[in-house]
């Protein structure tokens, strides 16, 4: 919750930061933080290339709770999210050659 206030400008309400405080390592299907980050995708014309280029990806994940080996299982989350305008989804590259992706 820190981390989205500093970087995010993220204020969190005192029933909300309880909750994110509570929660345990499980893969929750909703959180202050995805319903932050989807409103952005849904409301405010943003996407995230990684989804663009790989709409069918399944359990692509860039952290694990390594104290209780979930990387192991492959139960993670995404931390690596890139937000761009969809106004500039065309320049993205969708194809499976290996190059760089820009525009």
């Amino acid at each position: 919750a820190e981390l989205m206030t500093k970087i995010a400008r993220v204020e969190w309400d005192a029933q909300t930061l309880r909750q994110i405080s509570e929660s345990d390592d499980s893969l929750n299907i909703r959180s202050p933080t995805k319903d932050w980050l989807n409103e952005l995708f849904e409301n405010q014309d943003m996407m995230d290339p990684f989804r663009h280029v790989y709409p069918h990806a399944k359990d692509r994940f860039t952290c694990w709770n390594q104290q209780t080996n979930r990387r192991y299982e492959n139960i993670g989350s995404r931390i690596d999210y890139t937000l761009v305008e969809t106004s500039i989804s065309h320049c993205i590259d969708k194809d499976d050659a290996p190059k760089l992706r820009s525009c």
